[in-house]
């Protein structure tokens, strides 16, 4: 059977595109993104775009009142290992990261209510220039950073066979989660080369699993995922949660 690929319909909601809720168990990230969009007037999920760092920064007042911190997410040509803190010289938001190529921090940390956050970057040796991206999620609907479209599901319907996903995640965007949806055992691995399994690893999708992924690929090549299991018992079908930083 030949798989069936939905890429998402966009809407647009104060500058924000956002996708609607699928089925039940989808990533809880995404509900609460659509929750604050609703029921504060914001537009949920936003990306804070810091280019070209290459110095120990001070970010006066970078993270929004009522606004949480999800991931950070890092683009460097060379290896540099960064420090982020909540005061000068600081490691509580992220310490010592070896950042080369593309890397995803997960924070999940939520500030004030009442008073925007300052945050300062630091390293003992910057060998380039960094470019960092600050995902935050409006929670009670504090002045709006810059915003980025975000959260599209990719659909893969009807997948049987080992089956090659040619440019299935675009350029500039972050694989956030993959959702499977089956009716009995396979067991199935995605890679980034025929045969991998660094992006999920033999999960056993039976019903519904959601495998979080967190991981961006490039800025301006589409990435290709391969599918594979040892036994295709039944068709399973994938929800690729993407993310678009830049």
């Amino acid at each position: 059977m030949k798989a069936i690929i939905q890429y998402p319909v966009k809407t647009v909601l104060d500058g924000t595109e956002y996708f609607p809720m699928l089925q039940s168990g989808k990533n809880a990230r995404i509900l609460l993104s659509l929750i604050a969009s609703s029921q504060f007037g914001g537009s949920g999920i936003n990306v804070i775009p810091i280019k070209n760092i290459d110095s120990n920064t001070t970010l006066t007042d970078l993270i929004p009142i009522g606004f949480m911190l999800l991931d950070i997410l890092t683009s460097s040509g060379s290896l540099n290992t960064i420090s982020i803190g909540t005061s000068p010289g600081g490691n509580d938001i992220m310490s010592g990261v070896d950042c080369n190529g593309y890397y995803a921090i997960t924070v999940d940390k939520w500030f004030s209510e009442s008073v925007a956050q300052t945050l300062y970057i630091s390293s003992l040796a910057w060998v380039s220039s960094v470019d960092l991206y600050f995902v935050v999620l409006n929670i009670t609907g504090g002045a709006i950073p810059p915003v980025l479209p975000v959260a599209n599901p990719i659909v893969v319907l009807g997948i049987d066979a080992d089956t090659t996903l040619t440019d299935l995640i675009p350029a500039g965007y972050k694989l956030l989660a993959i959702d499977t949806n089956s009716t009995s055992l396979v067991t199935v691995s995605i890679g980034t080369t025929p045969g991998g399994d660094n992006v999920m690893s033999a999960v056993d999708c039976n019903d519904l699993a959601t495998i979080t992924v967190d991981r961006w690929f490039s800025k301006t090549v589409k990435q290709t995922l391969y599918i594979t299991s040892s036994a295709w018992v039944t068709p399973v079908d994938f929800y690729f949660s993407i993310q678009k930083m830049i």
